[in-house]
């Protein structure tokens, strides 16, 4: 297998000259693992990315502009995907999370307030 960058660009056809070859023989390669349900942090994704997960997908998260792209700069740490907003029935799980509950984390209650949840 040939890699430019991040890219596969050819398979089974001999490597060229000068490439840098490395023998996996006995090894397994597999893709990158996608979590599909998390509550996450930075520091999360980055303990992620040491067991293989290269994606996560979060769940009822909120990631500022600022941590977006040092996600997006930082090959070190997983990538993570979120919806946002969960969605549910009327007094569903998580509504004892949102503002009205009293209970949010700040962060929340700003996000609630921002797209006009607010109590």
């Amino acid at each position: 297998m040939e890699i430019e960058g991040t890219k596969i660009v050819s398979l089974g056809q001999e490597p060229p000259s000068g490439a840098q070859v490395v023998d996996g023989r006995g090894g397994t390669l597999l893709p990158g693992l996608i979590d599909g349900h998390v509550h996450t942090s930075l520091e999360g994704l980055r303990l992620a990315r040491v067991f293989g997960v290269t994606t996560e997908l979060e769940m009822q998260g909120y990631w500022t502009p600022q941590q977006r792209e040092e996600i997006d700069e930082d090959d070190g740490i997983a990538d993570v995907r979120s919806a946002l907003l969960g969605l549910m029935a009327k007094d569903g799980h998580p509504h004892e999370l949102i503002a009205r509950s009293g209970r949010a984390p700040a962060r929340w209650r700003r996000l609630d307030a921002a797209v006009g949840l607010d109590p």
